[in-house]
């Protein structure tokens, strides 16, 4: 007894337990960062174009990978990415690695404008922002400084502008034509991650901006702030098999007798003819008959006529 109901107890609460498993480890879905131009506002003097800005944490392995690209439809050159990160302190153990298009790396909190050779958002404008929650950023600013790796600079001076700088391609030309940029981000010590970098402020610098492949004339210029993260939706848990947590069936109620009589049996009607019954005969009592005992004559000649018999056979032997 003891053993079926502990049977019993187990073949309820594993499939409980199944699916509580299966809603834990069921794969997170990463969150995500990406705006485009709209979410930027180009200076005053600068050619209209279209791009997107990517931001991705690589499943959580503490680097943020960021991405550039000019939509289709229209041509560009970047020349220089510009962004600032939440937490300042940070900027020295920061390192940051991509292709060969990357030529130089400034960082210094609230000061980088001015990659030098045309890569800068100095000037005016209404949308010459740069600092930490929309704050103006200031015009000029120093020439940086780079170290003798050439992948680390600060500013000489002040600019109020932003904490870290990233020139793309070969100083002054403009006719790389590097249309996509990728880098990725990591820091020394700390595990770096979307929220460094979410709602802070970001600037573009473009060059030989155009509609067209022959008509290449322009220059842009975008600041801005980036959007909160997105967070997705919760992933449903997947449905446990029917086999291991079988539904119920739904019982079917039994209907009352009296609306839904069984129907009665039909047997043939088969009319046998009477069966004449014969009355028993009485038979007549016989009366007792009465025997004479035999008198003593008789006995007496009996037994004169057995002694003949006996003289007789002893005579004849």
């Amino acid at each position: 007894m003891k053993t079926s109901l502990l049977t019993g107890l187990l073949s309820l609460s594993l499939p409980v337990i199944g699916s509580t498993v299966l809603a834990s480890i069921s794969p997170a879905q990463a969150a995500s960062l990406s705006f485009d131009q709209s979410k930027l506002k180009l200076f005053d003097d600068s050619t209209p174009v279209n791009f997107n800005i990517t931001l991705d944490d690589l499943d959580g392995s503490g680097k943020v990978q960021f991405k550039v690209d000019v939509a289709e439809g229209f041509f560009a050159d970047i020349r220089g990415i510009f962004f600032n990160i939440k937490d300042e302190s940070l900027l020295e153990g920061l390192t940051i690695t991509g292709g060969s298009y990357i030529t130089q790396v400034a960082k210094q909190a609230n000061s980088v404008l001015d990659l030098g050779g045309g890569g800068n958002l100095n000037g005016g404008g209404s949308g010459s922002s740069g600092g930490k929650g929309g704050d103006k950023g200031g015009k000029g600013g120093g020439k940086p400084q780079s170290n003798s790796d050439g992948q680390s600079a600060g500013l000489t001076s002040g600019a109020n502008g932003f904490d870290v700088g990233i020139e793309i391609g070969t100083q002054g030309t403009g006719k790389d034509d590097i249309r996509s940029a990728i880098f990725t981000i990591s820091h020394a010590t700390q595990k770096l991650s979307l929220s460094d970098f979410a709602e802070q402020g970001f600037g573009i610098r473009m060059m030989s901006v155009g509609t067209s492949a022959n008509n290449r004339e322009g220059s842009s210029k975008f600041t801005g702030i980036a959007p909160s993260i997105t967070m997705p939706k919760p992933a449903e848990p997947e449905p446990t098999p029917a086999a291991d947590n079988p539904e119920p069936t739904p019982e079917q109620p039994t209907p009352p007798m009296a609306d839904n009589p069984e129907p009665e049996s039909q047997e043939p009607d088969i009319k046998l003819p009477p069966v004449a019954v014969t009355p028993p005969v009485e038979k007549p009592v016989e009366e007792p008959v009465e025997v004479p005992e035999p008198s003593t004559a008789l006995l007496a000649l009996g037994g004169v006529a057995t002694l003949k018999l006996l003289k007789r056979k002893q005579a004849n032997q």
